[in-house]
């Protein structure tokens, strides 16, 4: 296994990944549009909330600015980027 299939199987998993998000993003959605028509006719309201956040909720970011940018600049600089890149 050389470098290049490495990086090629990691590409593919991730859109495989992304794929799979989207569809499911595009599914709760649709469920969403169709559950408020329902309720409107029956006299409820609408969702404030899409229904795939309540399954998959997001992720709270707890690191500061900086945290985050020490930690993407590390792990580029251990893939081999330019050694004591700053910003």
């Amino acid at each position: 296994m050389g470098r290049d299939y490495v990086i090629e199987h990691c590409v593919s998993l991730s859109k495989q990944k992304r794929r799979q998000e989207a569809l499911q993003y595009y599914i709760t959605d649709g469920i969403k549009a169709i559950s408020e028509t329902l309720a409107k006719q029956f006299g409820g309201s609408e969702l404030n909330t899409r229904f795939y956040d309540i399954v998959k909720p997001p992720k709270v970011e707890k690191r500061t600015a900086q945290e985050i940018k020490d930690s993407i600049l590390k792990k580029f600089n251990a893939m081999g980027g330019d050694e004591g890149v700053t910003v």
